[in-house]
């Protein structure tokens, strides 16, 4: 391992012999001409710097904010579509109650959204909203007019809601058949935390600072309760055009001139990305150097003038190298490096520079990385999404997920359990094909406690990692599957109520982390409310059986008047729509103390 420099050694060394002789000597206009050059030249390099800085930022930021707002339209347009939300709506027997509290259970799941509400799509009514706009029930949603009939409308600031930040509302139409209404379901998002996601500047230096603008230049917040202020400034200005760009720009005052970046995010959003890093930021250690130099210059005047000019010339070519590699990285060489120089300062600059670039090489290779593998994984979870989207029996919906998980993900093992009303365990229902039968002959089940994966992510209500099984005390190894070596276990919530939990095994270690865990939140959430449609659906397909077989009844039993007839039709239509080996009638009186047994034929 090499030591760092001895500090008393760089202030001996020849640079600093030289620089002391300049110092005296530059009142000379030909050494004053030398450095108003190398600081020019040395900071146009320091400006494009920051100017690819700001540039690769803003497009990374402009991919956040899309992916958010695209989450957004996702998750409203399928609770557009929830069961819950249809019944609700139900024409002549609509439940305002049960709306709300449906709309406030999912603000709360759901922080990302401030406020739900349901609004009538011909003139704009509240019918029914969350408790933090539960003031405009009844009333017109303010701006209707204006609001898209789906997606996302432009971000603008809006008095009726009694808010100081600007509104970015998401619109579903709810398809409710048989009804003259219809409704459309708005969210308005909760733009703190959108403003938090743009604002993370914790990957680059605290000086740059990055945040969002309409159309009209207002900022996407307001300021100790008061609307938002409109923004000044070239850079302001230049983004509400609608283009994407980047330079330096004045500020609303001469002295707030900025390097930054500006990226359009869209007519549908109407809003502006800047990301900026003030300029004398960029140029302060450039300039603080010079500062000292002139103070430094004073009490010596015309000092060995011819000398220290050709001892300067000598001395910092070294340093056109330095700025030259600096050009060429700003202008997209991120290769590019400075090679060994003599001088000891300079070639201590030169290596911190190339530490520089290596660095910053790194960090951007590690995002373009991190965010193809986000990409990927929301793409799985939507191919997974559009498999398990149908009403169907719950058998065939557990199934076709764990192999749309195991097909779009890199997993080999699926398994889901579901919480059986009798013994109050998590029992084995579905998983991936090669295992799942062998498992369920053996009844594998998991009590709801915090001695098992399985039991704690049930009980605790949140995913339990097992990045290596060999080292989770609380994994419990299958016989039937000897291969795995990392698991991750996901409560499947839907509401307050955990509907199961999945299961998710690989054979390689360390496949599953922590950034891993939206995409698979995604999958067993949208499952759980799977689950539950299912649960819908065959209970309705229940209800109209019997609705079939009394109707059945009542035609048969309409064309007998013998009561022996009419119990013996009762008795086998009974025994059809319960899947009974054998249907008994049997009739007392009110003055019998018990009924009788059957006989062991009947019991039979």
């Amino acid at each position: 391992m090499s030591e760092a420099p001895n500090p008393v050694r760089q202030r001996r060394g020849g640079l600093s012999r030289t620089l002391s002789l300049i110092f005296v000597a530059l009142a000379l206009l030909p050494a004053l001409a030398g450095g108003v050059v190398f600081y020019a030249r040395t900071s146009v390099a320091l400006e494009q710097a920051s100017l690819h800085q700001v540039e690769s930022l803003a497009d990374l930021r402009r991919i956040d904010v899309l992916a958010w707002v695209e989450q957004r339209s996702r998750t409203l347009a399928a609770l557009s579509n929830d069961v819950d939300l249809l019944g609700a709506l139900t024409p002549g027997e609509p439940n305002p109650a049960a709306a709300t509290t449906w709309l406030d259970g999912h603000v709360n799941d759901d922080p990302a959204f401030a406020a739900i509400l349901i609004v009538r799509s011909s003139d704009g009514q509240v019918w029914a909203a969350s408790r933090t706009r539960a003031t405009i029930t009844g009333e017109t949603f303010p701006g209707w007019k204006s609001v898209r009939p789906t997606g996302v409308s432009p971000a603008r600031y809006e008095p009726g809601l009694a808010s100081d930040r600007l509104s970015l509302l998401f619109t579903a139409v709810v398809q409710t058949p048989d009804t003259p209404d219809t409704w459309t379901l708005v969210g308005e998002a909760s733009v703190p935390n959108l403003q938090i996601l743009v604002s993370s500047l914790s990957e680059t230096r605290a000086t740059m600072r990055a945040f969002l603008v309409t159309a009209e230049g207002d900022p996407l917040l307001g300021a100790n309760g008061s609307a938002p202020v409109p923004l000044g400034g070239e850079a302001v200005r230049a983004a509400t055009a609608g283009e994407d760009g980047s330079g330096r720009f004045a500020g609303a005052q001469s002295s707030e001139t900025s390097v930054a970046a500006y990226r359009w995010l869209g007519e549908e959003l109407g809003l502006s990305l800047i990301v900026e890093q003030s300029y004398l930021d960029v140029v302060a250690p450039l300039s603080g150097a010079a500062i000292w130099a002139l103070l430094a210059l004073l009490p010596a005047l015309l000092v060995l003038a011819v000398a220290v000019w050709g001892l300067m010339t000598r001395r910092l070519a070294p340093l056109q190298t330095i700025v030259e590699t600096a050009q060429r990285f700003s202008g997209g060489a991120l290769t590019a490096t400075v090679p060994p120089q003599t001088d000891q300062e300079i070639d201590a600059v030169a290596t911190a520079f190339n530490r520089l670039t290596s660095d910053l090489r790194r960090q951007f290779g590690a995002l373009e990385g991190q965010a193809s593998a986000r990409a990927g994984q929301l793409a799985a979870a939507e191919a997974v999404l559009a498999a398990t989207t149908a009403p169907q029996r719950l058998t065939v919906l557990l199934a076709q997920g764990c192999n749309a998980i195991q097909e779009h993900f890199p997993v080999e093992t699926v398994l889901v359990f579901l919480p059986d009303e009798q013994d109050g365990r998590l029992h084995l229902r579905a998983g991936t094909e090669t295992v799942t039968s062998r498992l369920r002959a053996r009844n594998l089940s998991f009590a709801i406690d915090a001695t098992t994966t399985v039991g704690w992510a049930a009980l605790e209500r949140a995913p339990r990692l097992s990045p290596d099984v060999s080292e989770d005390n609380l994994y419990t190894p299958f016989p039937e599957l000897p291969e795995l070596r990392s698991a991750i276990a996901l409560p499947m919530l839907f509401g307050d109520e955990v509907v199961g939990v999945i299961l998710i095994g690989a054979r390689q270690t360390g496949a599953f982390g922590t950034p891993d865990l939206p995409a698979y939140q995604i999958v067993a959430h949208h499952l759980a409310i799977a689950v539950a449609n299912s649960r819908q659906y065959e209970r309705s397909q229940r209800t109209r059986l019997v609705e079939d077989v009394v109707v059945a009844l009542a035609g048969e039993v309409s064309q007998t008047t013998d009561p022996e007839r009419i119990l013996s039709i009762g008795a086998r239509v009974l025994g059809l729509a319960l899947d009974a080996r054998k249907a008994v009638i049997r009739i007392g009186t009110r003055t019998e103390p018990q009924p009788m047994d059957p006989s062991p034929e009947e019991a039979a």
